[in-house]
């Protein structure tokens, strides 16, 4: 159960982090980068 946990907490850290901080600093970091 431990390795199952550990795989689901990286499975959903690396999509959900990965998904919404990136994304939020990307799209604000974008803007004034390309622009």
């Amino acid at each position: 159960t431990i390795a199952e946990s550990l795989v689901r907490l990286g499975l959903t850290t690396s999509k959900v982090r990965p998904y919404a901080p990136p994304r939020s600093k990307r799209i604000v970091n974008w803007p004034p980068l390309a622009g």
